[in-house]
């Protein structure tokens, strides 16, 4: 069969007449049939014989799911079926299991369905069951809209070498084995098939199986950046099922999502939300419709002169034809999707669509009317590193606030207990006490059940999110830091005056010049994180450079030792920190060898080698850039010796409450001291206020204050 398929394949690619190229066709096409009849025989002898064994490899569910759409969808094109995935996005994607097997089981039923549906659609649902097992119980579904099956029919149905009629094999074809290698398949992956039926209404196959879910696995983030999040969509596609499928995936990426079953009826909503000043920022438009087709109403959205603000438009086709994608492309359009689509590819293509001009148009569609006005209020920031804690509190200052620093949760629950804050800003990963425990006791301290608590963390995940909520916490912002979605979560919760936000942050530094670009940082979006301030940015490479250019050593080091748990954590820092300059590539890489570290068997001896290739390019760069600014002149004011005393108490009082404006005390406190011989103490205490470490700064300040009493 091997010779028959491979050499008839080689004769069709030269020159023949039309006669011998339909006689080869055939031969092929006979060949195919008559080889998966014989593979049917070979796996039922296989089954019978006890000789069929399931692997447990590590696969990814939608490759083996991308895999059966490209051996269906012509098929389900040719025959004008609508061919559907609908994927439950909670589920990991990389598993163990067997996922040879797996897909000859969904090929099977995917192909029965479309053999036994001349019109409508066919169905695959993938969703998980809530079960007390660490393995992942997936729920496979394959509904069509066929001739359906009675019950007399489906009880001999997994019979070995049965038809549901005599006619049946002369019309459809088939072995009469499939079904019932589909059921032995089943049982062998320790699950059960099973069928309902309506004859002349459909059929639907049903599955449940287990999966371990490999040891790195995280749920993939299905959150865009704030600035694209609450996006408007518009789904035009005239199949209900597949108009639903898109809309709920749209709408779980944070879409406001709207549909419409025609291109007549798209433009006209397309403009009338244009009049109501709400305009949509992205169209996903299905290539067939009833009357106009997608391809021309994306050509007059497009180019039509009909729409002040053009939103970027992804066309949607079942199969995909080169030439219609060259006429997508010659009109304009901003992408192109084939059905079914999958959730991954959606998610991407619409990120990726909405970059540039459009993400731009998103982003200025979102900026809040109340832009210019400050808020007001007193801040309790809790967040253990030293650069996030910088970031967050001079973009918190920027917008108005008072802001006040805690290192872990113990210290945000003493802080909270002496004093009333309005609102608190909670990281997650945090030593001694996390911030999911913070939350919990917070909500049981009297006067402080319902003070607003924002999670801030590096996990963008919709899940994440969700745990957030469930722990106690009123809303969620995501690591780096955007300060307008920032600002509009702060602005929900807090009382704005008059006034303008960000004003000083906004304003370029020109004593604080950058590189036109920095190997390793994206220096535009991570001016744009700390709110275009040069200075603070400057800041930030310096102490990035001065405080993680041990961390490969270090990593080395617990590596060797096995200790691993604090290796994950100086990655996990690591991370985070990336996220605030910029340093999109040693992020990812962070983030990938902290997923490794959590496993000792997926846990490397040594750093990969995409961490070091990151961790170097960028620290050479650093290196190599002159971060360290001129120490600046002494302006403070002179004070009054008198008021030593009361300067000393105000600054003691502001490092007990992690306040940050205690280095603007201590600069006013050096005129008054003057003494050269205690240079060397303030300058300790000034470095240390300015790392916020103020547990040391307090003792610091201890030894300073006994200094000046002897």
């Amino acid at each position: 069969m091997n010779a028959i398929v491979g050499f008839s394949y080689l004769a069709l690619q030269s020159a023949m007449s039309a006669g011998q190229r339909q006689y080869l066709e055939k031969i092929q096409s006979a060949a195919h049939t008559l080889l998966r009849v014989i593979n049917d025989i070979l796996d039922f002898s296989r089954i019978e014989a006890g000789k069929l064994e399931i692997e447990r490899t590590p696969f990814r569910l939608d490759e083996v799911l991308d895999n059966l759409a490209s051996l269906s969808v012509l098929r389900a094109e040719e025959k004008g079926l609508e061919l559907l995935f609908d994927r439950d996005l909670q589920i990991p994607d990389a598993l163990l299991g067997d996922p040879l097997r797996l897909g000859q089981v969904l090929l099977n039923l995917v192909s029965n369905a479309i053999k036994f549906t001349e019109r409508g659609e066919i169905t695959l649902s993938v969703r998980r069951e809530p079960r007390d097992d660490p393995r992942a119980w997936l729920s496979f579904a394959v509904r069509d809209t066929g001739v359906g099956i009675s019950q007399e029919d489906i009880r001999r149905l997994f019979q070995p070498f049965t038809q549901l009629d005599g006619s049946t094999t002369r019309r459809y074809g088939g072995s009469g084995l499939g079904l019932s290698i589909v059921r032995h398949l089943v049982e062998l992956m320790e699950g059960r098939l099973s069928v309902e039926s309506t004859p002349g209404q459909g059929s639907e196959f049903r599955f449940t199986l287990p999966f371990a879910v490999q040891d790195r696995e995280r749920l993939r983030a299905w959150v865009p950046e704030p600035d694209l999040r609450g996006l408007r969509v518009m789904v035009v596609d005239d199949n209900p099922s597949a108009r639903q499928l898109l809309g709920d995936m749209l709408a779980s990426f944070t879409f406001q999502v709207c549909s419409s079953v025609n291109a007549e009826q798209a433009i006209e909503r397309l403009q009338q939300a244009e009049q109501d000043g709400e305009p949509y920022q992205l169209v996903l438009m299905d290539w067939r419709l009833g009357g106009m087709d997608g391809l021309e109403a994306a050509r007059r959205i497009k180019h039509g002169k009909i729409l002040a603000s053009v939103p970027a438009v992804i066309l949607i086709t079942a199969y995909g034809r080169e030439e219609l994608m060259n006429q997508a492309e010659t009109a304009g359009l901003d992408g192109f999707l084939i059905k079914p689509v999958n959730p991954s590819v959606l998610f991407d293509t619409t990120i990726r669509t909405l970059g540039g001009e459009e993400r731009e148009r998103a982003r200025i569609s979102l900026e809040p009317v109340t832009r210019r006005e400050r808020l007001q209020g007193e801040v309790l920031l809790v967040e253990d590193n030293r650069i996030n804690q910088q970031v967050a509190r001079e973009l918190l200052e920027n917008m108005g606030l008072s802001v006040r620093i805690a290192g872990d949760g113990r210290q945000a629950l003493a802080r909270l207990k002496a004093h009333r804050f309005d609102v608190v800003l909670m990281d997650i990963e945090m030593p001694e006490m996390d911030g999911y425990e913070a939350t919990r006791r917070i909500r049981q301290m009297p006067g402080r059940e319902h003070i607003p608590i924002i999670a801030m963390t590096a996990h963008a995940m919709t899940g994440e999110r969700e745990k957030c909520l469930a722990a106690g916490m009123d809303d969620h912002v995501p690591k780096p830091i955007d300060p307008p979605g920032l600002y509009r979560t702060l602005r929900s919760r807090l009382k704005t005056v008059a006034g303008e936000f960000m004003a000083d942050a906004a304003t370029p530094d020109e004593n604080a010049p950058l590189p036109e670009e920095l190997p390793g940082v994206d220096l535009a979006w991570g001016l744009e994180r700390v709110g275009g301030n040069r200075r603070l940015f400057r800041k930030l490479l310096s102490d990035f450079r001065d405080n993680h250019g041990d961390v490969l050593q270090q990593l080395r080091r617990d590596l060797d030792e096995g200790d691993l748990e604090s290796a994950r954590r100086e990655v996990h820092i690591l991370r985070g920190v990336a996220g605030n300059i910029g340093a999109h590539l040693l992020q990812r890489a962070a983030s990938e060898l902290e997923q490794d570290l959590k496993s000792e068997d997926s846990a490397p001896r040594e750093p990969p080698r995409t961490f070091l290739d990151a961790y170097l390019q960028l620290f050479d760069g650093l290196r190599s850039l002159e971060l360290d600014s001129p120490a600046p002149a002494n302006t403070a004011p002179s004070v009054p010796t008198a008021s030593r005393k009361a300067f000393l108490d105000r600054l003691e009082g502001q490092l007990h409450e992690g306040d940050s404006q205690a280095l603007a005390t201590l600069e006013k406190l050096r005129p008054i001291l003057a003494n050269p011989e205690l240079d060397e103490s303030l300058q300790e205490l000034a470095q240390q206020i300015d790392d916020y470490d103020f547990d040391q700064a307090q003792g610091t300040l201890a030894q300073l204050k006994t200094r000046l009493t002897d």
